[in-house]
């Protein structure tokens, strides 16, 4: 899977990389400032055993990675694809900086998304999770990840 999501053919030059479900009720957009990441959809619909999220993203020096699960209402699914997906990978990115993006139809309490934060960042030493109903608007400057409301 590693060779697949490093690909050449996966490498992104664009200001803004935007991933979107085919619903268009979940996005996730990163705000470049010139950077270079890889963007693979490594999801295998027909897989139902190895549940993956739908994408990851790399940056092209390999030290920052984002887990990405556009999702519609089962948060629960979005969390075990997350954590299937970083055992996958684990052994590339487990001294880099990772990531995690939820977006969809989330209709949780806000005590039970930051219970699920909670656990992401404790069991997998995640730097930071986003999980938002609709879009999440992300912007990479001085080697992090944030979240910025303000990209159009």
């Amino acid at each position: 899977m590693i060779k697949k999501i490093l690909d050449k053919n996966n490498l992104k030059n664009q200001s803004i990389i935007t991933c979107v479900d085919k619903g268009k009720t979940a996005k996730v957009s990163l705000k470049t400032n010139n950077e270079s990441f890889y963007l693979a959809n490594i999801d295998d619909k027909k897989d139902n055993i190895n549940k993956k999220c739908d994408y990851v993203l790399v940056k092209q020096n390999e030290d920052l990675w984002v887990l990405i699960e556009l999702k519609g209402t089962k948060i629960s699914l979005a969390r075990k694809q997350i954590e299937s997906t970083y055992e996958m990978i684990k052994d590339f990115c487990k001294d880099k900086k990772r990531y995690v993006a939820i977006s969809g139809k989330i209709q949780l309490p806000s005590a039970e998304i930051n219970k699920l934060k909670i656990l992401l960042i404790e069991k997998y030493n995640f730097k930071r999770i986003f999980i938002k109903s609709g879009e999440i608007k992300l912007e990479y400057k001085n080697n992090e990840i944030k979240e910025n409301n303000k990209i159009k």
